[in-house]
Order: C-alpha cells, then structure tokens, then sequence
C-alpha cells in the first residue's frame, strides 16, 4: 500500500497540519504525486480486502480508531523547515492564493473563484516567479482537471 501511495513516511499520508490520516490515504488513494510519475513505478490500485488492512494497521499503530477524522493518537511535531523544497503545495493567507511548486524557482499560482460550493475550488493563474515566503502555509489539495479542490476548512500548520 506504501508504495502504490507513493510516500515513504508517516507525513507523506498525514494532512499538512500533521494532526490526522489525510482521507484521500485513509481510503488507500493517491491524492496527487509526491514525486514525478516517471521517477515512481506504477502500481495497481489495492484491492478492497487491501484497503481494509491498511486501514486497520494505521488504527493499530497511528491513528484513534474512535476519531472519524483519523486523528493521530500523536499529532507530528513542527516542519523542520518553512521552505520544504520537496512540498508542492503551499497557501498564502494574505493573498488567498495557493502556489504550486514544481521545480527549484518554478512556482504556478492558483486563484480562488467566488465560493459555491463546501469546497474550496481554485484555477490557475500562470507561472510566479517570486512567492512570498514568510506568509506559506503547507497545504494539501486535490487537483481536478484544472481546478484544485481544497476543503472549506482545511486543517493548516501553526
């Protein structure tokens, strides 16, 4: 299952607050590459009867079985770094605009519409070369077609 999912430690399936099983993972499904399609094998999605064993060995040893959101019975300490070269995605609160990372000084910024729905939605709104640093947040999204789905309360780091 960790290698269909693409990630190798327990951040990897966490949300970026470190606090909770990401649901996406929870349901041993890949929200998005954490490295390049080419650089990771491909697998085949997990069987069912998969999916409910991994369910049961993230309650056994990370999360709260009594949770619904799949809190750690440990929330994971801070971010070694603000700046995690190998994050993808990052949100600036001062702007509302969520930057894509995609190699060293290549950054895509992303735009909320007006809020419809439970969910907030962004589109892209092309290449930035500058982001402002001290305001990122981590943050994971669910990217859509052209459009990132983030939820209306997406659970931030401090």
């Amino acid at each position: 299952m960790w290698f269909h999912l693409g990630g190798t430690t327990l951040s990897d399936f966490c949300n970026a607050a470190g606090t909770q099983i990401d649901p996406w993972i929870w349901k041993g499904k890949q929200q998005s590459q954490f490295v390049p399609e080419d650089a990771w094998p491909a697998t085949q999605p997990p069987s069912p009867k998969a999916v409910e064993r991994w369910q049961e060995m993230l309650n056994l040893l990370f999360s709260d079985p009594a949770s619904p959101t799949h809190a750690l019975r440990t929330p994971l300490g801070p971010w070694l770094e603000q700046l995690d070269s190998e994050w993808i995605w990052w949100h600036d609160p001062t702007s509302n605009r969520v930057l894509e990372h995609q190699i060293l000084h290549e950054w895509h910024q992303w735009i909320p519409p007006p809020v419809r729905y439970q969910q907030q939605h962004y589109r892209h709104l092309g290449l930035k070369l500058d982001p402002p640093l001290l305001a990122l947040q981590h943050i994971l999204v669910t990217v859509s077609h052209v459009w990132l789905v983030i939820p209306s309360d997406p659970v931030l780091p401090p």
